[in-house]
């Protein structure tokens, strides 16, 4: 059997590919909220370092996205790029989300410090909490 014939219309391919991009989009969508709202409330760098692990959820998105529509297209593709991709996002992720919980280990303890009035650091920290995690589940 050639590397070429491997199918990937396998069930179990589809639901783990699905589950990867609805995943990728929650953790998006909480990173992104959270990245709006952070900058009112600390200046700690997690702001920063939540742009970062934006980008790798993004990639998941997409790599995901794409591999889906990939089935679509009636030419099979090498089993090798398939691994590749996985590879580098499931690094990706791993790595930036492993330093972003690192750097969110203190906000953790205590909560937000918030500079304005009227400001809910526990609800920006709650919803980054929820998308770290969901980046996990992600990997």
């Amino acid at each position: 059997m050639s590397p070429t014939s491997l199918s990937d219309n396998h069930p179990a391919v589809l639901s783990l590919r699905t589950a990867a991009l609805l995943t990728s989009a929650a953790g998006f969508i909480s990173l992104a909220w959270s990245i709006t709202h952070h900058k009112d409330i600390s200046d700690d760098g997690a702001g920063s370092i939540n742009t970062i692990v934006l980008g790798t959820i993004a990639y998941a998105f997409l790599w995901s996205l794409v591999a889906l529509t990939i089935r679509l297209v009636p030419r099979r593709i090498h089993p090798g790029i398939y691994l590749a991709f996985d590879l580098i996002a499931f690094l990706a992720n791993v790595i930036a989300g492993a330093i972003g919980l690192a750097v969110l280990a203190p906000a953790m303890e205590g909560g937000y410090n918030c500079y304005s009035a009227g400001c809910d650091g526990d609800a920006v920290l709650r919803v980054e909490i929820f998308a770290y995690v969901v980046v996990f589940v992600n990997v």
